[in-house]
């Protein structure tokens, strides 16, 4: 899968800036091993997100603590409800892409309407991909 240039070039930056970077997926590891290659960065895979496992996991494999990670994800339901349960911080980001397996389309439908019935907790201020 081709990453979408704004994604790479972010996390580019974000690894010149000294910041760790690894991708926590819940897909096998080819499934998205040319986009973790493009990207440069680690990668766990098969991750059961939400539950905490993987996040511990990813944790463990950069040598950091819960507290200081950010998960950067797009689904409620799997990156930012694991990361809370793993006692990470996230940001919730708009998806890149347009199509979605039939779970995920469920799952970003269940979204909406709970995210448009709830006040954020922390506003990004601007684009993440401005960063």
């Amino acid at each position: 899968a081709q990453v979408p240039a704004r994604m790479a070039d972010w996390v580019q930056r974000c690894q010149e800036a000294g910041l760790a970077t690894l991708v926590l997926s819940n897909s096998f590891q080819d499934r998205v091993l040319g986009a973790v290659e493009q990207l440069g960065t680690q990668f766990i895979g098969k991750a059961m997100k939400p539950l905490p496992g993987g996040y511990r996991k990813a944790c463990r494999q950069l040598g950091l603590h819960p507290q200081e990670l950010v998960m950067v994800g797009d689904q409620t339901y799997t990156d930012i409800l694991g990361a809370h349960l793993a006692g990470m911080h996230a940001i919730l980001v708009q998806p890149l892409g347009s199509v979605d397996l039939g779970h995920t389309r469920l799952l970003r439908k269940l979204d909406r309407i709970i995210l448009h019935k709830m006040p954020p907790q922390g506003e990004f201020p601007h684009d993440i991909y401005t960063l």
